[in-house]
């Protein structure tokens, strides 16, 4: 009942649920989410292998931010972890900061999944892009040093400062893989779990033209939506470098 007010509230707008499959009721709920194109996510949970692929079987074809927050991968427990790897139905989130996954454990990740199987995502905070300190979210203290977000204690991870131009770069360096190995997992898989890949994810025919044009060191040079410029940097001829310009277009 409750997530039916939430889709009266959002409309269209939903997009991609996360829930624990081993909660009572959760069956249900995926079944109704599915009903409405919606893409059911594992996430947050405690489920046990087979009981994620019972959930599979039921509808949920995505794991959120995989590796955190869920079952480990055991010697005789496989758990959400290993399900998300096994599974060639489970679309996996990954979080290419080098803090939520070690890189080993991410090219283990991209060796197992089949082409199209993993979608890069940040989980970014409210300081993403900013210097390191002490952050304020939601009354919330948080502190970023060295790109890691932790809450006040230093240890507890929480979220992320990365954007999805260093996930792409991170995730190349981690793995050796090409970047046209790699782009899928930050464009057509997104878009494909988002139910959006008749207009967003590739350019081609009908599509809505939304790219970046990056230089040789994957530095954002330019930025289109819908064919239009929106951004693009520009030359600072005083100190001989670069630095972001304003909106453009």
């Amino acid at each position: 009942e409750e997530m039916e007010d939430y889709l009266r509230a959002a409309g269209p707008w939903v997009k991609l649920v996360t829930l624990a499959p081993e909660l009572e009721g959760a069956d249900k709920l995926i079944a109704m989410l599915r009903e409405r194109g919606i893409t059911v996510s594992a996430g947050h949970t405690n489920a046990t292998y087979d009981q994620m692929r019972s959930a599979a079987g039921l509808g949920i074809n995505h794991v959120t931010h995989h590796y955190n927050g869920m079952s480990p991968l055991l010697s005789r427990e496989r758990g959400t972890t290993g399900a998300g790897l096994l599974f060639d139905e489970l679309t996996i989130e990954l979080i290419a900061d080098g803090y939520h996954v070690h890189p080993d454990v991410i090219a283990m990740a991209f060796a197992l999944k089949p082409e199209g199987g993993i979608a890069l995502i940040t989980d970014a905070m409210l300081c993403a892009g900013c210097p390191d300190g002490y952050y304020l979210s939601d009354g919330v203290r948080l502190v970023m040093k060295n790109g890691m977000v932790s809450l006040a204690d230093g240890d507890s991870l929480a979220g992320s400062s990365l954007n999805m131009m260093k996930a792409l770069t991170n995730t190349m360096a981690f793995t050796g893989l090409p970047p046209e190995k790699v782009l899928p997992a930050l464009t057509s898989v997104p878009a494909r779990q988002a139910g959006v890949d008749a207009c967003k994810g590739s350019l081609a025919a009908g599509m809505d033209a939304d790219f970046l044009i990056v230089d040789a060191d994957w530095q954002v040079r330019e930025t289109y939506v819908k064919g239009r410029r929106v951004f693009a940097r520009r030359e600072e001829v005083a100190d001989g470098g670069r630095s972001p310009g304003g909106a453009a277009g």
